[in-house]
């Protein structure tokens, strides 16, 4: 390796992080080039034109710093793209496959070099890859006659240096295959699924210890499956063979005693248990930078076979068989859930250029530094941008206890008054200034999505065209780590259960390939992300059976209306799908979807016509640390809820008061029937009651469904930094958050989602 790595890193760090945002558009352009030549189109010269280029200045800068296995391998590719670019050789899906695989290949190399600062030790296998470039060049250019030596001799010197291939823990052969590069793994991630996987572990130990002592309890075996549901998702993710295998193993049996065909006896849950700790133990082992491999796990799988004495497991064992033969394809099976986590790894950092001693130094300096005032922009830890956050929620509530000072108040002098004024509208423009630095285009997490449908597709032997429209909006960050999960499940299901195959589409006289829309929008201080298809639709009949069966409905509840049976497909465990298979079917994943949306104040909204496809609309806030509230008091308590939540308020007369059988208050404004919550009783605060038109009525709505609050007075409104409540008062029903006010009172900030679902009117 180059001196040159030691003594400067600043240029590798920076080549690092160019290299990486020019290979994300590359993808892009290749899944694009791929889509358009599926459906028969001519190649974009400027397309081609644009993936050499990148490869170029990959090869160039990789030569100049003196990383070698970089730079053969961008040359081989260059290669084939200008054979490709030049006619010499006709684009084919293959040569996509491969250009994507390099893609891949590089950014994993990439994060090898920002961890070690050298390219010894890369664990892929580079002169294989190579190899197979080079047979592609041999191939095409020998159809057009035009077989090149060079190339030739270097394809026998590929074969020459291929190393053995390695071995797993249990002596079968491990590939570097394309869910290992599609993964792309950096060691930071590995980190983070240590500190889950031992949370997910300790979680399920203490849920199997009280489900020993309360085996019916249906709650614990919930968590105890999520948790487990989960774990076998991230290693299925991260290509952990053995870790995912053996929670599957224990999901099954899990799933079984959800659905009441076993029983959680101290037998299994003692197998369980034991699980665990071969789970821990390759945890353990990943920690200390050891392989994710699980000693004896074979004769584990056939103890948990014969101990649980379950026909699915035995069913699954031929499956397990193959999918040791054939690792590559077992791990491209693996369940995508966390695909999304991708675009959340690559964190950014500050970097810097120095003067250089050398004229190529100082060349490749300038020229950095000029591309750098042409884009006025640097690069900010993400770390740094949470601590400004949190500095100017911390700023706010200092402001607003200077603006409401009773003593500053009582002095009524204009000045005083003035510089109050000034002081809100700076520390106002301050607020949104840090709120729009901590905001990401929607684009990178879309274009994550392409990825992941292709692949979906390719498995389930289906035809999909993928739209996707609104990506340059913008959202938090702490929002996009919410929502990434939710719209991987719901483009899962839409591809897997929504998307017909081709012939039956047919059948239906509908197109063969399917379209999937993913759009987003800002619609007031709200972010639409939109996923849309023309598939089957949900069937409605089917729904209500399922429920019926599960109990989560009466015979009296089935003429509810479609937006309610809609909602059904959230209940946890519930699903509709005839068989499991890897990527769904267990009813895992769509109620992870509303909890997680929820987390963030946000809300899920699905509409089906059967047979013409489903829409899901997640509508999520801008931002969730700070908020514009409006302040109410009732009794002594105070709360707040956010003013666009806010529709009216008025003073309610007799007239307006409309009685239901039920007993539930409900006021009628325009023809419209508004459900009343009385907070009086709700918290228990006074148990005396009072007429409606005593109070005032805040009428709030969210997404169609509102709501009527009755209060003593409104206080006015307020920007309000979000904390979580504290753990000492518990979980307050109906209650999201608190907010310290400028008098130093606690306010409690009211959670209008589930509050709507106590008081939904028929």
């Amino acid at each position: 390796m180059s001196t040159m790595l030691n003594d400067d890193k600043e240029i590798l760090v920076d080549f690092i992080n160019e290299s990486n945002e020019a290979l994300e558009k590359t993808e892009l352009v290749l899944l694009g080039l791929e889509e358009n030549l599926a459906a028969g189109g001519d190649v974009d010269e400027n397309d081609i034109n644009s993936i050499f280029r990148t490869f170029h200045s990959i090869k160039g800068s990789a030569g100049f710093i003196g990383l070698v296995s970089m730079n053969q391998l961008t040359h081989e590719a260059e290669t084939l793209l200008d054979n490709i670019r030049k006619g010499k050789t006709d684009l084919k899906k293959a040569h996509i496959d491969i250009f994507l695989e390099v893609s891949d290949t590089l950014m994993m190399m990439m994060n090898h070099l920002h961890e070690n600062f050298t390219e010894e030790g890369f664990p892929g296998d580079i002169d294989e890859l190579k190899g197979r470039i080079v047979r592609l060049i041999d191939d095409s250019t020998a159809d057009k006659g035009k077989t090149k030596p060079a190339q030739k001799s270097e394809k026998k010197k590929s074969k020459k240096t291929e190393p053995a291939p390695r071995k797993n823990g249990d002596g079968t052969e491990a590939k570097v295959t394309d869910a290992m590069l599609d993964a792309l793994i950096s060691p930071e991630m590995v980190k983070q699924f240590v500190v889950d996987a031992s949370e997910l572990l300790d979680g399920m130990e203490q849920d199997l210890l009280a489900l020993e002592k309360a085996p019916d309890n249906m709650e614990l075996i919930e968590s105890v499956f999520r948790n487990m549901h989960s774990l076998k998702g991230n290693a299925g993710f991260f290509n952990y063979g053995d870790i995912s295998q053996v929670c599957h193993r224990a999901e099954t049996f899990l799933d079984l005693v959800r659905s009441g065909k076993a029983r959680a006896e101290a037998n299994q849950i003692s197998l369980i248990l034991q699980v665990l700790d071969f789970l821990r133990s390759a945890i353990e082992n990943l920690d200390a930078g050891k392989p994710a491999v699980i000693s004896g796990k074979i004769g584990l799988l056939d103890l948990m076979t014969e101990v649980l004495s379950l026909e699915e497991a035995e069913a699954s064992s031929e499956e397990k068989t193959a999918s040791e033969e054939r690792p590559e394809k077992a791990a491209a099976e693996q369940e995508p859930d966390e695909t999304n986590k991708k675009s959340a790894s690559r964190e950014e950092k500050t970097e810097s250029v120095s003067p250089k001693k050398t004229e190529a130094k100082t060349q490749a300096s300038n020229a950095k530094k000029t591309r750098s005032s042409i884009s006025d922009v640097i690069r900010v830890d993400v770390e740094k941008l949470n601590k400004l956050m949190n500095l100017v929620g911390e700023i706010v509530i200092s402001e607003s206890m200077v603006s409401h000072n009773p003593d500053l108040r009582a002095l009524e002098m204009e000045s005083v008054e003035k510089s109050i004024s000034y002081l809100q509208k700076n520390v106002r423009e301050l607020q949104e200034l840090a709120t729009a630095m901590r905001m990401i285009p929607l684009s990178g997490l879309f274009g994550k999505m392409k990825r992941l449908i292709r692949d979906l597709a390719t498995k389930n032997n289906k035809k999909i065209d993928l739209i996707i429209n609104g990506g340059e909006t913008e959202v938090d960050r702490s929002v996009l780590e919410h929502i990434s999960d939710p719209l991987v499940h719901i483009l899962r299901n839409s591809a897997d259960h929504g998307i017909e195959a081709p012939a039956a589409r047919e059948e239906k006289g509908k197109p063969g390939t399917g379209r999937i829309e993913l759009s987003a929008k800002q619609v007031g201080g709200e972010i639409w992300i939109i996923v849309e298809d023309d598939g089957n639709g949900l069937n409605r009949e089917k729904i209500l059976k399922k429920a019926l069966e599960k109990g989560l409905i009466s015979e009296n509840d089935m003429d509810m209306a479609d937006e309610k049976v809609w909602n059904l497909i959230f209940q946890p465990g519930f699903s509709t799908a005839d068989k499991v298979s890897d990527i769904s079917g267990r009813g895992v994943g769509m109620d992870v979807v509303v909890r997680n949306v929820e987390k963030i104040r946000g809300r899920v909204e699905v509409d089906s016509t059967q047979g013409q496809g489903t829409r899901v609309n997640l509508r999520i806030p801008l931002t969730t640390a700070i908020v514009d509230g409006m302040l109410m008091r009732v009794e002594e308590t105070i709360y707040a809820i956010p003013t666009l939540d806010i529709k009216e308020s008025l003073q309610v007369g007799e007239q307006n008061v409309v009685d239901l059988m039920d007993g539930q208050e409900v006021i009628k404004i325009r023809e419209r029937l508004i459900p009343i919550l009385r907070l009086h009783e709700l918290h228990e605060l006074s148990f005396k009651a009072k007429p409606l038109s005593e109070g005032i009525v805040v009428v709030t709505e969210k997404g169609a469904q509102g709501i009527g609050f009755l209060v003593d007075e409104i206080l006015g409104q307020q920007q309000l930094v979000i904390k979580p409540l504290p753990e000492y008062l518990g979980n307050i029903k109906g209650v999201s958050g608190c907010a310290v006010l400028g008098n130093g009172e606690i306010c409690l900030i009211l959670d209008l989602s589930n509050l709507i679902k106590m008081v939904e009117v028929p």
